[in-house]
């Protein structure tokens, strides 16, 4: 019985696109923020306004924050998961959600490679 339902709801359409589009976008971001994962020195986060650089960080504090992100994922889907057969719309706001904060990952991903 459980997977039939694992079944219908990986065949379910919004599911699928969701996860599906933010897998995609999550893997494609680790093949740019390779690079920082065996980089020496710090890597700049942030610049005021004037120029001046803000913020430094290790790049093992980005490994951290992705591997962190990774778990939210899987935590995502399982929440999905659950709320799929009793709150449909609940369960496509998580993923769509999901989507959405993994497009803004892949977004400080690219402003990160601009700096450095």
């Amino acid at each position: 019985m459980t997977i039939d339902r694992f079944k219908r709801f990986v065949k379910d359409r919004h599911m699928l696109i969701a996860y599906g589009a933010s897998a995609v976008i999550g893997v494609s971001t680790l093949y740019f923020l390779w690079p920082f994962f065996t980089h020496q020195g710090n890597v700049v986060v942030h610049y005021r306004s004037d120029g001046v650089v803000d913020v430094l960080t290790r790049p093992s504090l980005l490994v951290f924050a992705t591997i962190v992100g990774a778990c939210i994922f899987l935590i995502d889907i399982l929440f999905s998961y659950f709320a799929y057969w009793r709150e449909r719309v609940l369960a496509y706001l998580i993923a769509y959600s999901t989507l959405w904060f993994v497009v803004l990952f892949a977004l400080f991903v690219w402003q990160l490679t601009r700096f450095n």
